[in-house]
């Protein structure tokens, strides 16, 4: 009769196990068809096995870049963006890096929602130390050739503010770029313009910060959790394919910064977002760290880039993004490494610093390449923090 009961149990067991091994498959199948998952998967596995390195310290250069939108109205998008400042200043000013420096921010302002009085305001709050300002913009639907024209006269309205440009003698244009609608080098169809990544990088862009995209074509399937550059072709969506960052090794071409995107078997899917229905956690933080985006080469230096609609995903500069700085720092003492507070340029150059073999604190390399705009010479001096 033991017997007999021992083996009931076993099988009851062995039911209960596979009927929740069916479960599970079922809603990770759900899941995978539901965000489109399969189109990337194989890509993501591939760069958990690449970016699977151990170094005894890291430094982690942490980047928050803001899809800054005020809207179209002026007096509205004045009292918003005025609002919004008044609310970061102080959190920027209590959080510090490793070596001190503030938090800084990286502001892509959209040049279709351009306003003279809001960028004035803005370029008040970089000039305290607490970040810089890149170009976003929701274009219309170009062709390669009237968006020459269109791209000359929206650098220009940034130039004149001393925005892209630095005050060095003969200076040129230089700029990051996020794509408005995801829609970068006519990936999806509202951009028009096959050769986008050709003439941004004409026009003096170095790089695009858009990734991730989840959820649209615009995705890249092939290249996951990586830094890569890229050579545009005469097709939509050049950016699928191109040469990792390499340590030791100069690469020219127009730089992709991927943020951090991963599947986990709780089912959970990391993309890097910082809003309101992506609220950051301590959990979060730490799957942005593990994602352990570096150039190919030079492990010890860890890049983590997330973004968020920081006007409109308000509950972040209202409650979360103070505690989510606290969390990425004690995360960071946990780990017993480096924290660095960089701007999508100063990041940049950190990649070049490292692409042109350079080795130790990345604080030294922050104007490596590209130097800072011209608004920024009119620095006041920025919150201390005493090490």
């Amino acid at each position: 009769m033991e017997s007999i009961l021992t083996m009931s149990f076993k099988k009851l067991l062995t039911l209960i196990f596979i009927s929740l091994a069916i479960i599970y498959i079922g809603l990770a199948s759900a899941k995978i068809y539901r965000w489109q998952l399969h189109h990337w998967l194989g890509a993501y596995w591939l760069s958990v096995e690449s970016n699977n390195t151990k170094n005894n310290t890291k430094h982690y250069i942490f980047t928050m870049v803001d899809h800054y939108e005020p809207g179209f109205d002026s007096s509205t998008a004045i009292l918003a963006s005025e609002n919004w400042l008044n609310k970061f200043e102080p959190i920027a000013s209590r959080h510090f890096d490793s070596y001190g420096n503030n938090f800084k921010y990286s502001w892509f302002y959209p040049y279709d929602q351009a306003d003279d009085d809001v960028i004035k305001r803005l370029i008040k709050t970089t000039q305290k130390g607490f970040g810089e300002i890149e170009f976003h913009w929701h274009h219309p639907k170009y062709t390669n050739n009237t968006f020459r024209e269109a791209l000359g006269e929206a650098i220009g309205w940034f130039n004149k503010h001393g925005l892209m440009i630095s005050d060095k003698p003969n200076a040129k244009p230089n700029f990051a770029f996020i794509h408005g609608n995801w829609a970068l080098d006519n990936s999806l169809s509202v951009c028009g313009v096959n050769n986008e990544i050709d003439i941004l990088q004409e026009f003096g862009g170095y790089m695009d910060m858009t990734f991730s995209t989840i959820l649209q074509e615009s995705q890249p399937f092939h290249k996951i959790n990586q830094l890569y550059h890229v050579v545009d072709t005469a097709d939509s969506k050049s950016y699928e394919f191109g040469q990792e960052a390499t340590f030791n090794k100069v690469n020219d071409d127009f730089l992709i910064f991927q943020g951090p995107l991963s599947f986990s078997l709780d089912l959970s899917i990391e993309y890097g977002a910082v809003e309101n229905y992506a609220l950051p956690t301590p959990k979060r933080i730490r799957k942005w760290m593990d994602s352990n985006i570096h150039v190919n080469g030079k492990p010890e230096w860890v890049f983590i880039k997330v973004y968020s609609h920081g006007i409109q995903s308000d509950a972040i500069i209202n409650s979360h993004l103070d505690s989510m700085l606290s969390h990425l720092d004690e995360e960071v003492d946990a780990r017993s490494a480096k924290l660095h507070f960089m701007t999508a340029r100063e990041a940049y150059n950190v990649v070049k610093a490292a692409e042109a073999g350079l080795s130790g604190n990345p604080e030294e390399y922050r104007d490596f390449v590209i130097d800072k705009p011209a608004s920024l010479s009119e620095l006041s001096s920025p919150p201390a923090k005493v090490l």
